[in-house]
């Protein structure tokens, strides 16, 4: 683990977790997805810090928690100086005012915006100057977190009954974290999306 490295902790399996991901490739991020790049050692130290975050020993960075939060399963976006992320629309709206933090020197994304004579900047996923425009955004961005997860999940449930694979997916994702679980995992998991 580099000092400067960002983690995105997670399943593809997962929305929230995709959302995310394109959130970090929109501002042009450079990140490794754990647990399924890593390997053992570096897999089991960013779990601990994951089980340490969901316990409660380590603060969260971005949203402040309240008594009404419950920490998911996916996204975690875990930084250098024990920046600790959660929930894919607070890690977008972090993202939006922290791009000096941002750790990449490869090329420019397309998203970009130059003006002569200035650095380029990349537009904000949440505009700052126009409030209609930004509720706007934030009300969809809400409703296909909470709806468009129902329908994926119904579709999961539902449709691909008898050809679901996400058990198989979920367990290669994390195959060096749960070693000799994975025959468990992809039964188990499967079987609970029916």
């Amino acid at each position: 683990m580099t000092g400067s490295q960002w983690i995105l902790w997670g399943s593809a399996l997962s929305p929230f977790f995709l959302k995310t991901r394109s959130m970090l490739d929109y501002y042009g991020w450079t990140y490794r997805v754990l647990p399924d790049e890593g390997g053992l050692l570096e897999n089991l130290s960013y779990a601990l810090r994951w089980w340490s975050i969901r316990s409660g020993s380590s603060a969260v960075t971005h949203p402040r928690l309240t008594e009404l939060d419950e920490l998911p399963l996916v996204p975690y976006l875990l930084g250098p100086d024990s920046i600790n992320l959660y929930d894919s629309s607070a890690i977008g709206e972090w993202l939006d005012h922290n791009q000096h933090r941002k750790p990449t020197a490869g090329p420019i994304p397309g998203n970009i915006q130059v003006i002569a004579g200035e650095s380029p900047e990349i537009a904000p996923l949440l505009p700052d100057e126009d409030p209609a425009l930004r509720f706007v955004i934030r009300l969809i961005d809400e409703y296909f977190d909470e709806f468009g997860l129902y329908m994926a999940h119904h579709n999961r449930w539902k449709v691909s009954a008898g050809d679901n694979r996400a058990g198989e997916r979920l367990a290669h994702e994390m195959r060096n974290v749960v070693f000799f679980l994975r025959p468990i995992i992809a039964r188990r998991f499967s079987a609970r999306q029916v």
